[in-house]
């Protein structure tokens, strides 16, 4: 790897773990979130191979201000949490939180997975069944851990070599008794975002599993109207959810005023009944009357 930046894996209270390998990561970015950036990294333990990683550390605004730098620790920890509380193969596997040579912040140490779904599936168009089956069943496994994802979207749901889903980012996660790691949010994606958190993420940002179910909607009709080709990164701008909208802040309102794509423009789903109700059912705009990831998975396994 050229050009890196070292780090050793600590524990929660941020003192070293010993004998834990070293983690070398690369100084140009491979992904951007909203709050934090991904490196590709390797592993280095002396006797053993090389494992690829990704390194995920909080973007710290303000030239490192004290509190940005307790939010970007705090951050860290609760996703490490989170994840160390999964265990699925659906879901992407840590190996520890990093104290980063260059940064003043940690930050977590996991699984490199090389394509989002996104991509994969325009390669592999007869595995999307069974790929946004698999995404079902990491999201009834965080659901029934009591967890709540809060960004369910096409980039954040991963494909390994192998073929096997791993869902990714639980920055925006919560447990769903509990506090939300992010009290406002201001630029969600009202392709994806339901109408009740688009209403509200302004004044207090808080996911549940009802929207977690109406954004996962939003995925399968992106991937189920994906078209063959494009696997290089590009989005297919004819699969996206509210395609015939170009702007953002109107798009916004009509969500929230109950407006929902037009399945008519979206020919690999407006012929097919099954999945056209699935989705119908998940657009509610009560979210109580939207299904359980387990109503969703009994009715996809019926089409």
């Amino acid at each position: 790897m050229n050009a890196s930046h070292g780090g050793i894996i600590v524990d929660e209270a941020l003192l070293p773990i010993p004998s834990a390998p070293r983690v070398e990561r690369s100084r140009c970015s491979i992904g951007h979130g909203s709050f934090s950036d991904a490196y590709k990294a390797v592993l280095i333990h002396i006797g053993r191979p090389k494992i690829q990683a990704v390194v995920k550390l909080p973007r710290i605004e303000n030239h490192g201000r004290e509190s940005d730098i307790r939010a970007g620790c705090k951050a860290t920890l609760h996703e490490a949490r989170i994840l160390k509380a999964l265990n699925h193969q659906n879901i992407v596997r840590i190996y520890g939180i990093v104290a980063d040579d260059d940064i003043s912040v940690p930050g977590l140490v996991m699984e490199y997975v090389p394509q989002n779904l996104n991509e994969y599936a325009a390669s592999h168009m007869d595995s999307i069944p069974a790929l946004l089956g698999q995404m079902f069943e990491a999201v009834s496994h965080i659901h029934s851990c009591d967890i709540v994802h809060g960004d369910l979207n096409p980039g954040n749901v991963r494909v390994r070599a192998s073929g096997v889903v791993a869902l990714v980012d639980f920055g925006l996660s919560r447990v769903s008794s509990g506090e939300s790691n992010h009290k406002t949010i201001s630029n969600l994606n009202p392709r994806f975002a339901a109408p009740e958190i688009l209403m509200n993420a302004d004044e207090h940002f808080w996911p549940t599993k009802e929207s977690d179910i109406y954004t996962l909607s939003m995925t399968v009709l992106q991937i189920m109207s994906r078209t063959p080709g494009m696997a290089d990164g590009k989005c297919d701008p004819e699969s996206l959810p509210f395609k015939n909208w170009r702007r953002p802040g109107q798009l916004t309102e009509y969500v929230i005023q109950g407006g929902r794509p037009d399945l008519s423009l979206y020919e690999n789903v407006w012929h097919n009944e099954p999945v056209k109700k699935i989705l119908k059912w998940c657009w509610n705009a009560d979210p109580l009357f939207r299904p359980s990831i387990q109503q969703i998975i009994a009715a996809w396994s019926a089409t």
